[in-house]
C-alpha cells in the first residue's frame, strides 16, 4: 500500500525548465556561441547542483574562461519563477493527497539559487519532506539521495513510496531502494498515475 508520494520538482510539479535555456542565455549575454557556453557550464554542472560550488565560484570559473570579468548585468542566466511556477492542478492535486493522509514529498536536482527562488515564492509550503542535491551533496540517480530521502520518511518502508520523475534513470534509480519509481513525461499523466495509486 502506498503511503507516500515523492515528486520531482522541476519537470512533474512544474512544466520543466530546459537546461539549454540557461546555455543560451549565457551566450547571448557574452556574445559566444551557444556550444562554447553550454560546453564551459556543463563542465561544472554536477558541482553546483550538488551544492559544492557557491554562484560567485561559478562566475569566477565562467570569468577564467571568458578571458575577462563579467558584469553583474550578464549575469541573469538562471530559471525565474515564472519558470519554476507550480501547475495549478498539480497543486490541488498534492494538497488533495495530504487531505486524504498520504505524506507527499520533493525530490529534486536544483541548483542552491534556484531553491532559494522556490522556497521565497512558497513553491515548498504544501510539501512535507523536501530533499535537495544542492542540499545534500548528491543528486539523482546517485543512491545516496534516495536513502537520505526514505530515511525523512519515518515509519514508512520503501515499498509504501512512489517516485515520480520525468527523467527515466532516475525513477529506475528508484527501484533499486524498493520505491515505486514511476516515469512520466506530463503533469497530466503524473496525475493520472498518482489517483491509479490511491487504492492499491
Amino acid at each position: 500500500m502506498i503511503k507516500a508520494f515523492l515528486l520531482d520538482y522541476d519537470g512533474v510539479y512544474t512544466r520543466g525548465a530546459n537546461n539549454d535555456w540557461i546555455f543560451a542565455r549565457l551566450a547571448e549575454n557574452l556574445d559566444i556561441p551557444f556550444e562554447t557556453s553550454s560546453a564551459w557550464l556543463q563542465e561544472i554542472w554536477a558541482t553546483f547542483l550538488k551544492g559544492k560550488m557557491t554562484e560567485d565560484e561559478v562566475w569566477s570559473f565562467l570569468e577564467a574562461k571568458y578571458g575577462k570579468p563579467i558584469d553583474r548585468s550578464k549575469r541573469d542566466i538562471w530559471f525565474t519563477w515564472e519558470e519554476l511556477t507550480p501547475y495549478p492542478d498539480m497543486v490541488k492535486e498534492v494538497r488533495k493527497l495530504k487531505t486524504a493522509g498520504y505524506v507527499v514529498g520533493v525530490l529534486s536536482n536544483i541548483f542552491a539559487n534556484n531553491k532559494e527562488t522556490i522556497k521565497a515564492r512558497g513553491g515548498y509550503n504544501d510539501f512535507d519532506v523536501v530533499v535537495t542535491s544542492c542540499d545534500l551533496g548528491y543528486k539523482k540517480p546517485e543512491p545516496e539521495i534516495f536513502e537520505a530521502v526514505l530515511k525523512q520518511l519515518k515509519g514508512i518502508e520503501p515499498n509504501e513510496v512512489a517516485f515520480l520523475d520525468d527523467r527515466e534513470a532516475n525513477a529506475k534509480a528508484s527501484e533499486a531502494h524498493d520505491m515505486k519509481g514511476i516515469y512520466v513525461q506530463s503533469h497530466q499523466e503524473a496525475i493520472k498515475d498518482i489517483e491509479s495509486l490511491l487504492s492499491v
